[in-house]
């Protein structure tokens, strides 16, 4: 559950997440919206580097490209300069979370 939340969280509060080479696209869009510094910019990669990065290790990927795909194709929810993904996705988002719970030794 707490893997959920974070994850859940982590497309939510943009700059905090994660997706290798789809992170430029998701923060693009994000950092349109919240107006990131440089810095913003380059923290929000390398967090989506790092989720798209353990979701793959733990053999959830297709999850992640579920989550990754409704939250592109929902359109950008910039709610007083916060990005926030549609509702929609909130069983996509939450997929990934439980998958890598289910996929791990812990």
């Amino acid at each position: 559950m707490r893997t959920t939340l974070t994850l859940l969280a982590c497309l939510i509060v943009a700059p905090m997440t994660t997706g290798c080479h789809r992170s430029g696209e998701i923060c693009d869009i994000i950092c349109q919206c919240e107006s990131c510094s440089d810095r913003d910019y380059d923290e929000c990669i390398i967090s989506y580097d790092a989720l798209e990065d353990v979701a793959a290790t733990y053999g959830c990927l297709d999850d992640y490209d579920r989550a990754y795909d409704c939250v592109m194709d929902q359109g950008n929810n910039c709610i007083a300069d916060n990005f926030i993904p549609d509702a929609d996705c909130g069983n996509e988002i939450a997929d990934i979370g439980e998958c890598i719970d289910d996929n791990s030794a812990l």
